[in-house]
């Protein structure tokens, strides 16, 4: 799931003047948000004609800021430059609760509360996604960029300070999450979904890898090992160039891509070991969907979002949306590829109509959309 800043108005960020990268300078800008004033140190990504600005900061975060937020802008001197891993750490640690500490990888910074040992496995599995994520999408063309900021995880110790520390990015519904990818933090936020803890407090010395091995073959492990694979996902498709942050990206294209990638493999030691296995928890309601409301999808799919916005129509849709993207990628690589580099090319912060989300699907595919829908249905009653 992507989690975008609570209350933006697209609307007002209407006119808006993209920044090219090569004009790229630091900024001081002081803005007042929720009756807290910041001060933020960034760049400018975009700005709007009526003095709203979209705000990457050094680390990483992106603040779209309306003009009646804006207090004061200070040009600084000198180039935009990312903070780097120990500033970064600090960064993020001092807006934490206390007890949290931080486990590095070569890409990642595993922020928690938890197990050392669940935050090693952490770790280790986000770094195989990372590897597997920029070499699939090489083996099909696609020219990625490594990341620009240090990839920031926090893996809170359960349910309750996650839900706690993340209610203003969740909202009201917050209780339905177990995990997600903010678009405005750049950051993934989830909670130890292992149990892993409790079986700290039942024994010692604290768990080792091999303990968390053994959890895998919990009920619940299958999820756990999703949902990490999915975040990071998003996480990766944000700072790869995959997608753009703030840009106009379809649901389906989002969430398809990151289901796509999530599928686990529990007789690993990692959880996870292979990109686009057959995703059997989404091909099931898939198929129910199917039988429940038979009727066109695609149209409707690649046009508009709000399915995953309504609690009882949200399951359906990430099943479509894997389904799809399962479909084109096994059948049509090349064209998905060419789609996917045409969104990306989009500014931030401009929304595209249903009709101009058709004609940018139909430019890529060439096809009509009632005769896609027909091969799509046959491809995926054939799965098994």
């Amino acid at each position: 799931m992507i989690v975008l800043r609570s209350g933006i108005c697209w609307f007002l960020f209407t006119c808006i003047l993209a920044v090219p990268a090569w004009t790229w300078g630091n900024e001081r800008i002081r803005f007042e948000l929720d009756g807290r004033v910041q001060v933020v140190t960034g760049t400018l990504v975009a700005e709007a004609r009526d003095g709203g600005l979209l705000l990457l900061a050094e680390d990483g975060q992106m603040w779209p800021l309306q003009p009646a937020e804006i207090q004061k802008r200070e040009p600084l001197e000198g180039s935009f430059q990312p903070l780097d891993q120990d500033q970064l750490q600090a960064r993020v640690l001092a807006e934490l609760p206390g007890g949290f500490r931080v486990h590095r990888t070569a890409h990642f910074l595993v922020c928690f509360n938890t197990s050392p040992a669940f935050a090693h496995w952490w770790g280790s599995l986000a770094e195989k996604l990372y590897r597997s994520f920029y070499g699939y999408w090489k083996y099909r063309g696609m020219e990625l960029t490594p990341p620009a900021f240090p990839l920031v995880a926090v893996v809170f110790q359960g349910q309750a300070d996650y839900l706690d520390f993340c209610k203003r990015e969740l909202g009201s519904r917050g209780s339905q999450y177990i995990g997600h990818y903010s678009q405005q933090t750049n950051r993934v936020c989830t909670f130890d979904l292992t149990g892993i803890d409790l079986l700290a407090n039942q024994r010692r010395p604290l768990p080792t890898l091999s303990h968390v091995s053994r959890l895998l073959n919990q009920p619940a492990a299958e999820r756990t090992v999703a949902t990490i694979i999915h975040e990071v996902t998003h996480q990766l498709a944000f700072n790869s160039g995959l997608q753009t942050r703030y840009a106009d990206n379809p649901g389906w294209v989002s969430e398809g891509i990151a289901t796509y990638f999530e599928s686990p493999s529990l007789t690993t030691t990692r959880g996870w070991n292979a990109v686009g296995k057959m995703n059997r928890f989404n091909l099931f309601y898939f198929r129910r969907s199917l039988q429940q409301q038979p009727g066109t999808r695609l149209p409707g799919l690649i046009s508009a979002d709000a399915a995953f916005q309504d609690p009882g129509a949200v399951r359906q849709a990430y099943a479509e949306s894997w389904a799809l993207t399962y479909f084109l990628l096994k059948t049509r690589a090349p064209q998905y590829c060419e789609y996917i580099k045409r969104l990306s090319s989009q500014s931030p912060l401009q929304r595209r109509g249903s009709d101009e989300r058709k004609a940018i699907f139909r430019a890529s595919f060439g096809t009509d959309l009632a005769e896609m829908e027909e091969e799509w249905m046959r491809y995926m009653r054939r799965l098994k």
